[in-house]
């Protein structure tokens, strides 16, 4: 958040691609708000399943989150599916439906992900089970990965 502070300072900006910075994990996004409404540039916020650890099947071998900090997620996940729903919707519909953040975007390489996707924006978010689930997120908040 500081290297985009200092950008958003020293550089003219028209808008920002931030990367995993308002998920269900990770709302460090809006510590920009007031200086991106300041300089009037724009968010375009992105990766609403925080690559790959709000979903099912979890991250990628390579992200850099430690087996402990895998497995919290993995626990969200389990708690989503007692609820009856998925990590991976109530995640989509936290970062997709803020008014703070406009525009959103993800990627998929299945139609059916992206037909799945639309269908989770259309319906109302479970903001208990957001609550819930950020809960269980405590431990793993707003870290920076070590890529």
């Amino acid at each position: 958040m500081d290297l985009w502070k200092r950008a958003l300072l020293e550089a003219d900006l028209e808008v920002l691609l931030l990367h995993n910075h308002y998920c269900l994990n990770d709302i460090r996004a809006l510590e920009l708000l007031p200086l991106c409404r300041q300089r009037e540039v724009g968010i375009v916020n992105a990766s609403p399943f925080a690559s790959g650890l709000l979903t099912d099947r979890g991250p990628a071998a390579w992200h850099p989150a430690s087996r402990e900090q895998r497995l919290i997620f993995a626990r969200a996940a389990e708690r989503c599916r007692e609820h009856g729903t998925s990590l991976q919707k109530v995640a989509l519909q936290f970062s997709t439906q803020s008014e703070l953040f406009p525009t959103c975007m993800f990627s998929t390489a299945r139609t059916a992900s992206l037909q799945k996707n639309l269908e989770w924006y259309s319906q109302p978010v479970d903001y208990g089970l957001v609550a819930e689930i950020q809960e269980l997120l405590e431990p793993v908040m707003n870290l920076q990965w070590e890529y």
